[in-house]
C-alpha cells in the first residue's frame, strides 16, 4: 500500500486542522506528474507477487490536483492490467471539487471515498470556512449530492469540535442528507491544540452522549433488522473475530513504516499521511525507497515509549497500544498518552465488548450479517467463504 499526497495545499481553512502546527516543513504544494509516476513504479516494484494493492489519495485536498489525479488513476490502471494486478483505490475529499471526471473514476474503480461534512450549515460553516471566510456548506453539499447520483453507498466523516453538538442530532441530519455510514470523530492535536480542540471535559460529554442517547440508539435499529448507519463497533468486532481465525494476536494494528508509507507532494517519505511535513519523521525519498534504518528506529522509539505503561494494561492486545501520530512529538520523539486518554479508550473498548455481546446472544442473524460485513466475507453458493477485499475509506481521528 502507498498513500499519494497529491496536494498538500487545501482550498478550506478548517478551524482544527493540524498541517500548520504539526510540520515544520513548509508545504509543497501539489504533486508533479513526474513524482506521482516514480512513486506508482516503486509501488510495482516492491509489490513482488502480491496480487492486491493499494493507492490512497490524500492531502491537504487531492482534488485541488485533478491533472495529477487523473495521471495516476490512468498510469497505475495500466500497470495494473499489465501485470495481473488488482487495486484498492481510497480516497478522502472535502466534495467541494467533486465533478463528473472524478466521479466517473470514483464509480468506474469502486473507491473506499469518505467525504468530510461537520453538519449542517451553521455547524459546518463555522469550523470548516474557505480561505476567505467565507462559509463551504453549499460546495460541499452541491459535491456530494453530484456524488450520490451516481453512487448509492457514501461515507461522511464529521468532526466535532469543544462546541459539543448533540450526536444523535448530528446522525439524523446525516441520514436524512443520504449518507450509508456516518463517522464521527473528535478533534484532536498531540503537538498543538486548537482553540476548538475537544479536552477531557468535552470528550468525557460525548462518552456521556454515546451510553445515553447512541447505544440504545443502535439497539433500536438492530431490533428493525438494520445495520445502524453509525457503527463504530464493527471494527472491534471484526478484529476480535479476525485474531479467532488465525488463533493469533496482532502485535501491530498500524502500518505506518511497514505495510504503507506516505509519498509528499516533493516525493519525501513519512510513515503515514500524518507525518507528512515533519521532518524528524521522514524516512527517505521516493527516489531511493524507504530507508529501513529510519523505520525500524521509528517503531523502536515507539515502543520504548509506551511499552511500560501499555503493559500493565489489560486492553493491550485489543488496544494494540496508542496511533504513532497520537503520540508522536516535533522533535522525533514520542511521550505517551496522559492518563485520562487511556481511561477513555478502555472505556470505548468496554463498550464495544457490551455491543458485540448483546447483538450475538439477543440478535443472532444481524450478527451474523454484521460479522460477514466485518471480515469481508459474502457467502457463496458453495460451503466455502472466500475472502473479498473490501475498499474502506481512510479514518482519521478528527482530522483531515
Amino acid at each position: 500500500m502507498l498513500e499519494l499526497a497529491l496536494s498538500e495545499d487545501c482550498n478550506l481553512a478548517c478551524k482544527y486542522c493540524y498541517c500548520e502546527t504539526s510540520r515544520d516543513v513548509a508545504r509543497k504544494g501539489l504533486m508533479s506528474e513526474d513524482v506521482a509516476r516514480r512513486a506508482i513504479d516503486w509501488l510495482f516494484e516492491a509489490a513482488g507477487d502480491a496480487t492486491y494493492l493499494g493507492l490512497t489519495l490524500f492531502g491537504g485536498e487531492p482534488l485541488l490536483n485533478k491533472p495529477v489525479f487523473k495521471f495516476v488513476m490512468d498510469y497505475s490502471d495500466r500497470l495494473a492490467q499489465e501485470r495481473g494486478k488488482r487495486i484498492r483505490y481510497v480516497m478522502t475529499t472535502n466534495g467541494t471539487l467533486l465533478d463528473d471526471m472524478a466521479i466517473n473514476y470514483i464509480k468506474r474503480h469502486n473507491f473506499g471515498l469518505m467525504v468530510s461534512m461537520d453538519g449542517p450549515g451553521e455547524i459546518h460553516d463555522s469550523q470548516c470556512p474557505f480561505h476567505d471566510g467565507t462559509g463551504s456548506f453549499e460546495a460541499v453539499a452541491a459535491g456530494i449530492k453530484r456524488l450520490m447520483k451516481r453512487r448509492k453507498r457514501v461515507t461522511v466523516r464529521c468532526t466535532m469540535t469543544n462546541a459539543r453538538p448533540r450526536m444523535k442530532e448530528l446522525i439524523g441530519f446525516f441520514e436524512d442528507f443520504g449518507f450509508s455510514r456516518i463517522v464521527l470523530g473528535c478533534a484532536r492535536n498531540p503537538n498543538a491544540a486548537s482553540p476548538v480542540d475537544c479536552d477531557s471535559e468535552t470528550l468525557e460529554a460525548f462518552a456521556a452522549q454515546e451510553e445515553s442517547e447512541l447505544i440504545p440508539w443502535v439497539f433500536e435499529e438492530i431490533e428493525q433488522g438494520r445495520i445502524p448507519t453509525w457503527f463504530p463497533y464493527a471494527n472491534s468486532i471484526g478484529e476480535t473475530l479476525r485474531s479467532q481465525e488465525k488463533r493469533d494476536v496482532q502485535l501491530f494494528r498500524c502500518g505506518a513504516c511497514r505495510g504503507t508509507s506516505t509519498v509528499g507532494a516533493d516525493g519525501m517519505l513519512y510513515p503515514c499521511h500524518r507525518f507528512v511535513g515533519m521532518s524528524a519523521f521522514a524516512i527517505g525519498h521516493i527516489d531511493d525507497g524507504p530507508n529501513l534504518k529510519s523505520a525500524r528506529d521509528f517503531w523502536r522509539q515507539y515502543d520504548g515509549a509506551v511499552r511500560d505503561s501499555c503493559a500493565s494494561c489489560w486492553a493491550r492486545w485489543i488496544c494494540n497500544r496508542p496511533c504513532p501520530w497520537g503520540v508522536a512529538r516535533l522533535d522525533g520523539s514520542f511521550q505517551m498518552y496522559k492518563d485520562f486518554e487511556c481511561e477513555r479508550i478502555r472505556h470505548g473498548l468496554e463498550l464495544s465488548a457490551y455491543v458485540h455481546w448483546r447483538i450475538q446472544t439477543q440478535h443472532p442473524e444481524m450478527y451474523e450479517t454484521i460479522t460477514e460485513r466485518a471480515l469481508g466475507t459474502r457467502q457463496q453458493p458453495s460451503a466455502v467463504r472466500q475472502r473479498i477485499p473490501e475498499p474502506e475509506p481512510l479514518e482519521t481521528d478528527g482530522q483531515r
